[in-house]
């Protein structure tokens, strides 16, 4: 009896014993698949840190050969330069040079959810293309036009779209900044770039316009983007098997209902804006001395500040201070007419933007490849943009014509111009 207890006790212990290795056994197995998490982890994290640094040293070695590609984007000051503290500071910027979804660049933006893998990237102070991406659907990234963007800036971008997985990418216009993002982001894999050209070829009297231009071309034939698109159109024999054939075409702003007041439009002494800069493109004189001559007209308020005509030839010209972005379409709202008659323009947006706010504006002829023949395009276009009779007769004809049926022009024709450049755009995007 005494003999089984002792067996009994024995075994117990052993039992024990057992129990209390194999709860050992189990957590020594726990540490080490724990100490195999840790050792996976750092060895992912090694890998994160040297790949983060060999994309870091080749975004530095493309931008060195952009640059050398490019023009001198800043040019380095003499020591004893009083400016070299200035131009040491636009070159390395302290703050982030570049802006991510600015709400000027969003609050007019026509939704789409197939642009949701499209990232469009303009420049800060090119403001009629500005315009133009602002009313577009996708991700919006404003960069400078004459300073570089540093490497660390080129990272976070890189962080951005890969945060919302953005595939193809939309350069507007091409500067020396634009190239060194545009070959940096393709060493990080973003290979899907397509390049659209706001410009014209008469513009290439400008060294920085010509210089550009042929940049753009040049990058479209070497391959470096996989379309290339003038908004103005006939480039194809130049740019070759990239050039994307069927006219880009702007759209038109979305406003919120309310977001604008239009007021009544008035059969006599009307209101007419000028807004554009004084230059051979926009053809401001011709557009005010035709307005001069249109009985009608009471006042015509002039944007430029270094426009001036002498009031015996002009009395009803008002100078007025030019206005921030937002503050130039209600402008244009409290208008009866928009001038804007030019001579080489591509796609003007003061055109649609007068038209969302509910104005009508007189322009020069588009040559574009759609929607010339609607109602409102023949109310509103000008053959002779030299002629100042032609234009006031066209002023004239635009403001004689029935409110609500010009009203009713404008919404037919946005609708169609809307749905137009959504086809263009998925088109030239494959998408």
């Amino acid at each position: 009896m005494t003999t089984s207890n002792q067996n009994d006790r024995e075994l117990a212990q052993l039992e024990g014993r057992l129990h209390d290795l194999a709860e050992e056994n189990a957590a020594l197995a726990r540490k080490a698949e724990a100490l195999q998490r840790t050792v996976e982890e750092q060895q992912r994290a090694m890998k994160l840190l040297r790949d983060g640094q060999d994309l870091r040293k080749r975004l530095y070695q493309t931008l060195a050969q952009a640059h050398q590609e490019s023009q001198p984007i800043h040019s380095v000051p003499e020591t004893s330069d009083a400016a070299a503290g200035v131009s040491f500071a636009r070159a390395f910027p302290a703050e982030r040079t570049f802006e991510w979804q600015a709400t000027r660049d969003t609050m007019y933006a026509n939704p789409d959810e197939r642009f949701q893998a499209v990232c469009h990237i303009f420049h800060h102070d090119w403001v009629g293309m500005r315009s133009a991406v602002g009313a577009l659907p996708g991700w919006k990234l404003s960069i400078p036009s004459a300073n570089g963007l540093p490497v660390p800036d080129i990272e976070l971008i890189i962080g951005l779209l890969q945060e919302h997985r953005i595939a193809k990418l939309v350069m507007h216009g091409i500067s020396d900044p634009m190239y060194a993002l545009s070959r940096a982001l393709t060493q990080a894999g973003y290979d899907q770039q397509y390049l659209v050209w706001h410009g014209t070829t008469t513009q290439w009297v400008w060294d920085d316009e010509r210089r550009f231009a042929q940049s753009a071309i040049q990058m479209a034939r070497e391959g470096k983007v996989r379309r290339f698109s003038a908004i103005r159109r006939g480039l194809g024999a130049i740019v070759g098997e990239r050039n994307f054939a069927p006219q880009l075409v702007n759209m038109p702003p979305l406003f919120a209902d309310g977001a604008v007041a239009h007021r009544s439009h008035r059969s006599e002494h009307c209101s007419a804006l000028a807004p554009s800069w004084n230059d051979l493109r926009k053809n401001l004189a011709t557009n005010v001395l035709a307005a001069q001559t249109v009985d009608r007209v009471g006042e015509i308020f002039v944007v430029a500040k270094n426009f001036d005509l002498p009031s015996w030839i002009a009395p009803k010209v008002r100078k007025v201070p030019y206005r921030d972005h937002t503050s130039m379409l209600e402008m244009m709202a409290t208008m009866d007419i928009v001038l804007n008659v030019t001579t080489i323009d591509c796609h003007p947006m003061v055109d649609l933007e007068a038209m969302s706010v509910g104005t009508p504006c007189v322009r020069g002829p588009l040559f574009l490849d759609g929607l010339e023949d609607h109602a409102y395009v023949r109310a509103t276009a000008v053959d002779n943009p030299m002629s100042v009779e032609d234009v006031g007769c066209r002023i004239d004809s635009l403001l004689s014509i029935e409110a609500q049926e010009l009203q009713d022009m404008m919404t037919d024709y946005k609708g169609a111009l809307l749905e137009l450049s959504r086809q263009r755009y998925m088109e030239f995007l494959e998408i």
